[in-house]
């Protein structure tokens, strides 16, 4: 069996636009209420490059961090914000 390398697992991820978004909430301090998420780029999960520091550290290696970031930005318009459920969700 051949061994991948974070390079070969970057490509499929970056091929594939399997770069997923999770969503973190924007708490106003002074009311404590929820104003809104922020959406943020990890790998696919179970993946060597699952957590940001390293999928964005073997774009930089690769010279590829433009392309991921590139992929990155529309993860915060695959969510919409729905008042009833108080957070986002999936837009088909």
């Amino acid at each position: 069996m051949a061994h991948v390398t974070m390079a070969d697992e970057l490509d499929q991820i970056l091929g594939e636009g399997a770069v997923r978004a999770v969503y973190q909430p924007i708490i106003d301090l002074a009311t404590s209420r929820t104003v809104g998420f922020e959406a943020l780029a990890r790998g696919p999960q179970g993946s060597e490059l699952e957590r940001p520091d390293r999928l964005f550290a073997a774009a930089r290696a690769a010279g590829r961090l433009t392309e991921l970031a590139g992929r990155a930005v529309p993860l915060r318009f695959a969510g919409r914000w729905t008042r009833t459920s108080g957070g986002p969700s999936a837009c088909s």
